[in-house]
């Protein structure tokens, strides 16, 4: 709903990661969900997505209720939402950054090639973060989690369960 890029952008990111066979946490790769969350740090760097949780923390409550797949109520925060929509709208929405899709594919695998500090348990990796959207390094607690990686790896946070995604369960990795 935020930018018509990041659907396409997932896809064509998680289809590539099928086709080379990188993409399956029972085969112990990156899962499909993990691809995803990548994608979305990498827009959050790029300014074209915001952290959501960072937009909620600096908003006004309103809840919306829902029904979840068990048909228990749900409330959610989105107020949030429309101030961001309406700021962005203000300021000339995403056809103003002049990114094009081919900017996004080449910019997202540039990023992980070569910016991003992949990370052997150290202290100088990086973790993908879409809660804070910000480069941030591992801290102690987040890397004790799992099993020790033998080669440099990334380190994905799932943003419900603050725990890292590639944690390797066995496979070629």
């Amino acid at each position: 709903m935020l930018d018509d890029r990041v659907r396409p952008l997932v896809l064509l990111v998680k289809n590539w990661a099928k086709r080379m066979q990188v993409c399956g946490a029972n085969e112990g790769n990156l899962s499909s969900y993990a691809w995803t969350i990548m994608v979305v740090y990498f827009l959050q760097l790029a300014g074209i997505l915001p952290s959501l949780q960072v937009l909620a923390d600096s908003s006004s409550t309103v809840q919306d209720l829902d029904i979840n797949y068990w048909g228990q109520p749900c409330e959610f925060d989105t107020s949030f939402l429309g101030e961001y929509l309406a700021r962005r709208a203000a300021e000339g929405g995403a056809a103003n950054d002049g990114f094009t899709m081919a900017h996004l594919v080449f910019g997202f695998f540039h990023f992980f090639c070569r910016a991003y500090r992949w990370g052997r348990g150290d202290l100088q990796s990086e973790v993908v973060s879409i809660r804070c959207a910000d480069r941030r390094r591992a801290d102690p607690w987040f890397l004790l989690y799992g099993k020790a990686h033998p080669e440099p790896g990334l380190h994905v946070e799932d943003p419900i369960e603050l725990r890292d995604l590639n944690i390797r369960q066995g496979g070629r990795g």
